[in-house]
């Protein structure tokens, strides 16, 4: 049976480890939209083989959505994560 320490460990690794695949997804997602929707967009979570990300306003909402296969396919060809569907919406990309 785990001690209550070996259990808190593993969740604080696991913890760091999402922590840290979602940074490494971040800056994947700045190099693969390119500076222009970059500045104007933020990964806010990846769940399973779905990226979501924030965008500015419905302007760049569209050209996101006119660049996702683009932004797909260069995601995947940088990542380990495999990226099936990128979900973009309008929000508050400096939370």
């Amino acid at each position: 049976m785990e001690t209550i320490k070996e259990i808190l460990n593993g969740v604080v690794h696991d913890i760091e480890r999402k922590r840290h695949a979602f940074d490494g997804i971040d800056t994947l997602w700045q190099h693969a939209a390119r500076k222009r929707i970059g500045q104007h967009t933020r990964v806010r979570k990846l769940k399973g083989a779905i990226l979501y990300v924030d965008v500015t306003n419905p302007a760049w909402l569209h050209e996101v959505r006119m660049q996702k296969s683009r932004i797909e396919k260069k995601l995947n060809k940088l990542s380990h994560n495999k990226i099936k569907s990128i979900y973009a919406r309008v929000g508050d990309i400096h939370e």
